[in-house]
């Protein structure tokens, strides 16, 4: 399963270094005005994110993998199969790069018209067919609910490595795992429930901001739309009592009597709110209709799906990939654009507005968190600064910073007013080895909260190393 993953990677990564005339370093950062639909022939960058090693998640993935306390040196080689939120978003964010880089620089046609509509005719092909293969949206929504279960040392098996019927589940999850789980963690449990939707998001907001910052220029509003509407559609569906009942007698007759074969959830969406709501209550069945919730369920089932079109909120899902607000003498340019985001998170959601902001000198990103439980509101404010310059005697080494405050409900609580502090600190480090590969080390320390892209719900410090590698348009 590992290699068949390493496999397409690698076949991928081929065909974007073979469609080049040739390689050569992107510009760092490259100014540009407001634009909509790319020009023929516009440069398109290529930058691609290699995560290598997520700490301490990959020590939690190898106990796991091998169903031990003391793993092995194979079984941190096997855990690659449970990657975990850092990896797998890496991988699936460079796979659509890649491809979607390629069809760019694939297409010569000279007719704008018709340039755009091959480019998206391929770039539509390609985005539907990897919604059933490995690497693909649909495959990161199910390692980022996978990560969950790592996390707490289950091991659920993601059908999308296996091009199975029921590619779209994550299925040899046992319900005694399941029980424990709630009882012992109930805002793990409910937040497993969503985590799919999470990944996918953050596929979109790592795809929309290397457009922004580095001019990639790549055609991905397709993917945004698809992902967007298919979330929007499964939420509106499952709240409705007949259709999602239909959806539960469908994964019911699909499994049979083999439990193997049983998704781990019935309804990701309805396990989500009925969780919420019943945080005490044993686990004793997969497939939560909404035909038996309160009336105070649903309506806030309705409000949530309602909120949930925030997430087309957006110039970049538009094509606008940068807004000029000033310009001086000389030609050089301060650009904003801006993403509302509508995530749903162990205790309630996650409702933001998210702000890049480039100057001459410097990449920001701004974002106002307001969290929501039940009937309480609570706020946060995050920034970020993107590739600091620090240069030494030979190279020029780059550094990103991240912080965070927030105020979240206490304990992930869906009912409580108590609000408890939080916060977060980062820096990222990366150097120019070559051309092309850029060796990165991340570090993150976080007190207790939810975080989107964050497996872990309590205090902790990550360590990631990875690579980034950066090819050149014409």
């Amino acid at each position: 399963m590992l290699r068949n993953i390493l496999s397409s990677f690698f076949i991928l990564l081929s065909f974007s270094v073979f469609s080049q005339d040739q390689l050569v370093t992107a510009p760092k950062y490259q100014r540009h005005d407001v634009y909509f639909a790319p020009e023929v022939h516009e440069n398109a960058n290529l930058i691609l994110d290699l995560p290598l090693i997520d700490l301490p998640y990959i020590q939690y993935a190898a106990k796991t993998i091998g169903n031990t306390d003391q793993p092995s040196f194979s079984n941190y080689l096997n855990s690659y199969a449970n990657p975990g939120m850092n990896v797998g978003l890496g991988l699936s964010y460079s796979t659509y790069s890649t491809l979607h880089y390629g069809i760019k620089r694939a297409v010569t046609i000279d007719n704008k018209f018709w340039h755009n509509v091959i480019v998206g005719i391929g770039v539509g092909a390609v985005d539907l067919g990897l919604s059933y293969a490995p690497l693909g949206s649909n495959w990161l929504h199910n390692e980022f609910t996978k990560s969950v279960m790592s996390k707490n040392f289950i091991n659920g098996q993601n059908e999308m490595n296996h091009f199975s019927n029921d590619a779209v589940n994550v299925t040899h999850v046992t319900d005694a795992d399941l029980a424990s789980l709630k009882a012992k963690n109930n805002p793990d449990f409910v937040r497993m429930q969503v985590a799919g939707m999470e990944g996918e998001y953050l596929l979109i907001d790592k795809l929309q901001r290397t457009n922004f910052f580095y001019r990639s220029n790549l055609p991905n509003l397709i993917l945004y739309w698809f992902t967007t509407l298919k979330n929007v559609n499964a939420i509106n569906n499952q709240t409705d009592i007949t259709a999602s009942n239909k959806l539960i007698n469908k994964k019911v007759n699909f499994a049979g009597s083999d439990e193997s074969k049983i998704d781990y959830t019935g309804l990701e969406y309805t396990s989500w709110a009925h969780n919420l709501f019943n945080p005490s209550e044993k686990f004793t069945n997969r497939y939560n209709s909404p035909k038996n919730f309160s009336k105070e369920t649903i309506a806030y089932m309705r409000t949530q799906a309602n909120l949930h079109y925030i997430n087309a909120i957006s110039p970049l899902m538009f094509g606008i990939k940068g807004i000029v607000v000033k310009k001086d003498e000389i030609g050089n340019s301060w650009r904003l654009n801006f993403t509302g985001r509508h995530l749903f998170t162990s205790f309630g959601n996650d409702v933001s507005a998210k702000f890049y902001f480039q100057t001459p000198k410097n990449n920001w990103v701004f974002t106002l968190h307001n969290y929501n439980n039940l009937k309480n509101s609570f706020q946060g404010l995050e920034t970020e600064l993107v590739d600091v310059i620090i240069k030494t005697a030979n190279k020029e080494l780059e550094m990103s910073f991240k912080a965070m405050v927030w105020g979240q409900p206490k304990n992930n609580d869906f009912y409580t007013s108590s609000a408890q502090a939080g916060g977060l600190l980062g820096v990222k480090f990366q150097y120019p080895l070559t051309k092309i590969l850029r060796p990165y080390l991340e570090v993150e320390g976080k007190t207790a909260g939810w975080v989107a892209g964050h497996v872990f719900l309590g205090s902790n410090v990550n360590v990631r190393l990875g690579v980034n590698a950066v090819f050149g348009g014409q």
